[in-house]
């Protein structure tokens, strides 16, 4: 036990993996089950890795047919910069996952079944599943191989089901930030109404308010209340129309897309 400077007294945990690592006496099956959960995670990078490809094939093949112009071509690639640094990410967890399962697959013991699943990634094995026309070839004899990791897939699910479980994974993924980004142009509807009724309204109030009458009030007063109450009327009336110049035009087009 440790002191650190503050005075907390520091214990080291020692943990399954960290006993087994010192050489240490540990049960084998907490190894076991700690090499699984870490089997476990590698084959959800794997999967998270082959979306994100799908992802950047799919706005590849967009870019290529739709996105011209300075705007959409700047939008693309931020895109595909994203996602290139997701895919990055989940090669990296997923090399890390792997030296743990190949330092304790050995000394567990266990079968080579699991490498047929879980290769050694290399960079040339992090590509897509089919080659876009971005990235066409010369001829049929230059098109890469498959890579491993579409060849790869979860038990017991077939291969047409889980090609395209990404796909509708990835159209539940847009049709829900859609949906979310049309309700957002209704709230904006209801501000931008809300906004003009606003300041009629306290224009009318202060309309009302330099007609009043008050006894004992003096001509002067009676004139400075007029003219302050007519000044703050005249204000919200021309913000009213200068709004109303600004947005002409686009509460329809942001209704266009209410269905």
């Amino acid at each position: 036990m440790t002191t650190g400077s503050t005075g907390t007294a520091r214990i080291p945990l020692f943990l399954p993996s960290a006993v087994w690592g010192a050489q240490q006496q540990c049960d084998p099956r907490l190894i076991d089950i700690k090499w699984r959960l870490r089997f476990a995670a590698a084959g959800d990078e794997l999967e998270k890795m082959r979306k994100h490809l799908l992802g950047r094939s799919w706005i590849k093949g967009f870019k290529l047919s739709y996105g011209h112009g300075q705007r959409q071509g700047t939008r693309s690639a931020m895109t595909l910069e994203s996602i290139d640094r997701k895919i990055a990410a989940c090669a990296a967890r997923y090399r890390a996952h792997h030296d743990v399962l190949q330092t304790w697959g050995a000394a567990l013991r266990k079968p080579d079944d699991w490498r047929k699943e879980m290769c050694p990634l290399c960079k040339d094995d992090i590509r897509e599943l089919t080659v876009s026309g971005m990235d066409a070839v010369d001829g049929e004899g230059d098109r890469p191989q498959l890579s491993w990791i579409w060849r790869v897939r979860p038990t017991g699910i077939s291969d047409n089901d889980y090609m395209s479980d990404s796909l509708r994974i990835e159209f539940c993924k847009s049709r829900a930030r859609a949906l979310q980004w049309q309700e957002e142009c209704i709230l904006i509807q209801e501000e931008i109404r809300r906004t003009i009724e606003t300041l009629r309204w306290e224009g009318l109030q202060w309309e009302q308010r330099a007609t009043l009458t008050f006894e004992a009030e003096s001509p002067w007063d009676a004139e400075g209340r007029w003219g302050y109450a007519t000044r703050q009327s005249q204000i919200r009336l021309q913000h009213t129309m200068a709004l109303q110049a600004k947005w002409t035009g686009l509460v329809e087009h942001l209704s266009e897309g209410e269905e």
